[in-house]
């Protein structure tokens, strides 16, 4: 196995993390509450690559963060036009100055 990164996390033992060459977290515990903390740490690395990159799309803004192509300017009319931004914008409008609050925290 190749690894391309790795570090350690805090549990009852130390917590190594290997991610190798297709990206594919590898847990190394010495107890099964340590693997699920260290799968934990993992998703939450992952998800908020993923809520980036959705977001990135959703507002039609590919090709200015990820890759100027034809097929990538394709992707962003089609995004949007689906407008996604102004209708998430659009359902803020009707909440409470507390609940606006809320959400954007």
């Amino acid at each position: 196995m190749r690894t391309t990164h790795r570090w350690t996390i805090p549990g009852d033992a130390p917590i190594t993390i290997v991610r190798d060459a297709h990206g594919v977290p590898h847990v190394h515990a010495a107890t099964e509450a340590d693997v699920y903390r260290g799968l934990g740490h993992c998703h939450g690395v992952d998800r908020a690559l993923q809520l980036l990159l959705v977001r990135i799309l959703g507002q039609g803004r590919a090709c200015e963060w990820l890759d100027d192509s034809d097929d990538m300017l394709r992707l962003d009319h089609f995004f949007r036009r689906l407008n996604l931004g102004t209708g998430a914008a659009d359902q803020l409008t009707p909440l409470s100055p507390r609940h606006r609050q809320l959400a954007h925290a």
